[in-house]
């Protein structure tokens, strides 16, 4: 019943015990007497600190007797999800703060078999005691209420320090892989496999220093909006933020503790051999994160299967999505075992490739092509960190004796390998080259932010007036350059998911926008009003649209994607059409672009081809008029000259080359190299004598074509960049960054 009087709530303050012996006399002798109401004098209890919020609220309306389970004494929730509440309690006798799981009561059937396979589940995880594993204390029932008693830790997981601050800084996403392997190891010594390692079960506990410092100055914050949505979230409603210095602490200012070690085995101890963690029918695990082998036999799995979900978290962790973000849970666990996430280095090209193939590894679709133990992992984590990360400062005067630095590196490199791979012979040591001289950086113009997450296209109208940018948060701005400085617009939500790429017409009155996400959709926006607007969307593509390009005349758009087509399009009446689906690429299409009559259609690919295709063609199954092919891997980027009679192309390889294309055979004129890093674009000037390329470590180089020589060249203070445009005439150039902002820079000096 609701607590009506003062004496009531005395009463029942005491028969709970939810106050300890002294506050209690204390309530009833000085503080009932001047606080007549109980409302009023629960307020005054909670503004003491002798109880809390929740237990104020569910004590004046009569139910006080949910706040006691077995030995404990519930203060606050905490969170709630699929398996039950979450609850922050304290021992009654020990006074001991713990987390408490109060499983929800379909989750353990009242069989007494099964009630003893999960009580006997329990003891087996609470054997396990490391730094990084969130222990458990306790497993019980009181009448019809099953629950566990944990650790409590302070902190925030690994899911929401990601949404509130964006990819991690590459030695932090490291140290928490490495700490969550230890943990993984240790539980692997005891024969346990957790089934369920993603992002929101990993905790990050900040030193309790830190936390002192963050609240003497104030930076503690209040949750705003909805409580949080993960049960995981062990850490009070008014949640742990992690402070703007956090991310220039050293990479271990932070403990990982793995959360519901063992759970996993337990829910399903409880439950017949076909149920599951999850609804009835489903698959123990997380859509976002399961290995191909658990989705088939949960019950079968060691292990590997954990690394394998930890390489999906590393890779969220490193590019703030996970492996595949569209699709149903069901079509997920499909894209797990047949196909492969977009590459690492294309959200984050800053992530050095012995660090991609580590999450290579551990996303490898068979088990025995993975790191075989967490402990392997954390060894090759360790040695990595060392060697990518160690700051010159602390790097010794001498290099170690040779035996070991060959020892070392060969360990890290063979743990890197690709299955099938063979490890190359180091090659003989020789003198170190004198270092380049640096590059001069090109003048900063503006600094735009607006996107959370990287800025996954760019591209300059015309006009060079706007720019237009998308990124992995699903939205499309667009940058006017007034005199008063840049006005941003935020055009409306069409796309379902990230924004992968973009096209200005030459008229620059129309924008394409193309879908980073499963449904390939291609969207066509109107910029000729006051407010842009959505006035066509072209489907047909079954996968991410990765590369678009206006015909010169605006009459036809071409895009390429995942489903390894170019499609062609009509966009000059009043309803687009596809016109042709040009087939013969193997992987995903990267770049197209138009000849400047219009006629032929250029394409490049991951597959390492380069394909002319005829426009005006009418027989289109009888394949492309042209294919380049060779060793140069992926081809990221192409651009034919003005005059139509050269190609360039940017490649994965690191070079620039140019064919001419004005023969029926086209011939290599020449291959152009200064870049340090995969070219993610290239563009010749208006007068096709100089042809400009952007790798995506920053460096910009101009070119004479003729000479092939390097006109000019540039290193952005940003380096890596996510996307870049060029303007037109080639002098002003955008880069877009896994922050979410875009840097706007003058190549040549004002005239």
């Amino acid at each position: 019943m609701t607590i009506v009087t003062v004496p009531n709530l005395i009463e029942v303050l005491r028969e709970q015990q939810l106050l300890e012996p002294e506050q209690l006399a204390e309530a009833a002798r000085e503080l009932a007497p001047r606080y007549p109401d109980p409302q009023d004098l629960a307020d005054q209890l909670v503004l003491r600190g002798w109880l809390t919020d929740y237990q104020s609220e569910r004590v004046l309306q009569g139910n006080a007797g949910e706040l006691s389970l077995a030995s404990y004494r519930l203060l606050e929730p905490l969170g709630s999800g699929g398996m039950g509440q979450v609850f922050k309690a304290i021992h009654q006798r020990l006074g001991r703060v713990v987390a408490i799981k109060v499983i929800r009561p379909d989750r353990l059937s009242e069989n007494p078999e099964a009630i003893r396979r999960f009580q006997r589940e329990a003891r087996v995880a609470a054997q396990l005691s490391h730094p990084n594993i969130v222990l458990i204390f306790d497993a019980d029932q009181v009448d019809h209420r099953h629950f566990i008693a944990m650790e409590y830790v302070e902190g925030i997981d690994l899911d929401q320090l990601v949404q509130d601050h964006g990819p991690l800084p590459l030695p932090l996403a490291c140290d928490f892989i490495r700490q969550a392997a230890l943990g993984l190891q240790h539980a692997q010594e005891r024969g346990m496999v957790h089934r369920d390692i993603k992002p929101s079960n990993l905790l990050v506990s900040w030193p309790q220093e830190q936390l002192r410092r963050q609240k003497a100055e104030g930076r503690r914050q209040q949750t705003v909006g909805s409580r949080p949505k993960s049960e995981n979230l062990l850490f009070p409603v008014s949640a742990f933020r992690l402070p703007p210095a956090a991310f220039s602490l050293p990479a271990s200012a932070g403990v990982v503790k793995i959360l519901d070690m063992g759970l996993a085995r337990m829910m399903d101890a409880g439950q017949g051999p076909e149920s599951s963690l999850t609804e009835a029918g489903m698959v123990m695990g997380t859509p976002d994160f399961i290995a191909p082998e658990q989705a088939r036999n949960s019950h079968t799995v060691d292990i590997r299967a954990d690394l394998y979900s930890l390489g999906g978290t590393f890779y969220f962790l490193l590019t703030g999505a996970v492996p595949f973000p569209e699709g149903t849970g069901v079509e997920k666990i499909l894209m797990h075992q047949l196909d492969q996430p977009r590459p690492l280095e294309e959200l984050r090209p800053e992530v050095p490739p012995p660090l991609a193939g580590v999450v290579r590894k551990l996303m490898a679709k068979r088990p025995e092509d993975r790191f075989q133990t967490p402990a392997e992992l954390a060894e090759t984590l360790t040695l990595l960190g060392t060697k990518l990360f160690e700051s010159p400062e602390a790097a010794p005067a001498a290099p170690p004796p040779a035996p070991v630095v060959q020892g070392e590196e060969r360990l890290v490199r063979e743990d890197l390998l690709i299955p099938g791979e063979a490890l190359p012979a180091s090659p003989p040591a020789s003198p170190a080259p004198p270092p380049a001289p640096a590059l001069p950086a090109p003048e900063q113009i503006l600094h735009l932010k607006g996107h959370r997450g990287c800025v996954m296209a760019l591209a300059f109208a015309p006009n060079q007036e706007s720019l237009a940018s998308g990124g992995v948060d699903g939205t499309i701005r667009l940058w006017e350059f007034t005199p008063d400085g840049p006005r941003e617009t935020c055009l409306p939500r069409a796309h379902q998911g990230d924004v992968n790429s973009l096209a200005f017409a030459p008229d620059g009155q129309t924008l394409a926008s193309g879908s980073g996400t499963l449904d390939g959709a291609v969207w066509l926006w109107s910029l000729a009003e006051h407010e842009p607007v959505p006035f066509g969307l072209l489907r047909g593509h079954t996968n991410l649209v990765e590369a678009l390009a206006f015909s010169p005349d605006g009459k036809m758009t071409a895009s390429g994607g995942g489903d390894k087509t170019v499609r062609l399009w009509d966009v000059a009446g009043k309803e687009s059409r596809e016109r042709a689906t040009l087939k013969g690429h193997t992987d995903h299409i990267k770049s197209v672009a138009f000849t400047p009559d219009g006629k032929t259609v250029a394409s490049g690919g991951m597959d390492g081809t380069i394909r002319l295709w005829s426009v005006v063609r009418r027989l289109w199954s009888q394949g492309p008029t042209t294919l380049l092919q060779g060793p140069w891997g992926a081809i990221n980027s192409l651009a034919l000259s003005p005059d139509g009679r050269t190609l360039a192309a940017g490649s994965m390889d690191q070079v620039v080359r140019l064919w001419s294309v004005d023969s029926p055979k086209p011939i290599l004129r020449g291959e152009f190299r200064s870049h340090k890093a995969a070219v993610r674009l290239v563009l010749f000037s208006p007068d096709g004598k100089t042809l400009l390329s952007v790798s995506t470590d920053g460096r910009v180089v101009r070119w004479h074509v003729g000479s092939g020589k390097p006109k000019r060249e540039w290193l952005l203070p940003g380096g890596m960049v996510c996307s870049a445009a060029v303007t037109l005439d080639g002098n002003y150039l955008a880069a877009g960054a896994s922050d979410g902002t875009i840097s706007v820079y003058r190549l040549e000096e004002a005239r």
